[in-house]
């Protein structure tokens, strides 16, 4: 085992001891779109093409084509062709959401990505809730934070602290247990220290599910 891996499976260990976090990371990707680089997260497969959520500003609209890397027991895959096939970008609602295909063909040996569904759309949050996000900070290696939500900001948003560091923007926001996608990362407000995120119920609005 790597020494990158026995790390981040010894941060596992300092987590919740229900949290599925070795999923979720089998699950996180890094997304690049030229110089836009961000994180994206396995959300749903068909049986053949996997999907990764992840934001506009990352990814951009329909049509636009992007790679993907994930990482593996210390390997990081050759970059991955996908397309993006569903996205909303309502910039007067913070909202910033992007669905990429990737075809299971295009995977290399030994990359099958896991897959974190998104909750419920009519799964709310509460003050306090024990919160975890995974994503690629500047391109690196997938790291985790544990958080709690703040308070509910919006009908559509809630904050989330501690703030998120750069490079995370596309990064899911997983429950307590690890086991399902509660939220995504909108923006970071710098000011008061805290990340904001859209609810479930938004991206599913977004993306149409």
């Amino acid at each position: 085992m790597s020494l990158i891996r026995a790390l981040l499976l010894a941060l596992c260990l300092t987590t919740s001891a229900s949290a599925d976090l070795p999923t979720c990371f089998d699950a996180v990707c890094r997304v690049s779109n030229g110089p836009a680089v961000g994180s994206g997260c396995c959300y749903d497969y068909d049986g053949s093409t996997y999907y990764v959520l992840t934001n506009w500003h990352v990814a951009g609209g329909v049509g636009q084509r992007v790679q993907v890397e994930f990482y593996r027991r210390g390997y990081q895959s050759p970059k991955i062709a996908g397309q993006v096939v569903r996205s909303q970008h309502v910039e007067q609602q913070h909202i910033d959401v992007a669905v990429i295909a990737i075809r299971g063909a295009a995977l290399p040996n030994g990359i099958a990505p896991a897959v974190v569904p998104l909750a419920d759309r009519s799964r709310d949050v509460q003050p306090g809730e024990l919160v975890y996000t995974i994503g690629a900070s500047g391109g690196s290696w997938p790291t985790a934070f544990k958080g709690h939500i703040v308070r509910g900001r919006s009908a559509q948003a809630f904050t989330v602290r501690p703030a998120a560091a750069d490079g995370r923007s596309g990064s899911p926001i997983f429950n307590a247990d690890a086991d399902e996608i509660i939220g995504l990362i909108a923006w970071r407000d710098d000011s008061n220290g805290v990340t904001i995120a859209k609810k479930v119920a938004t991206v599913h609005g977004a993306i149409g599910s």
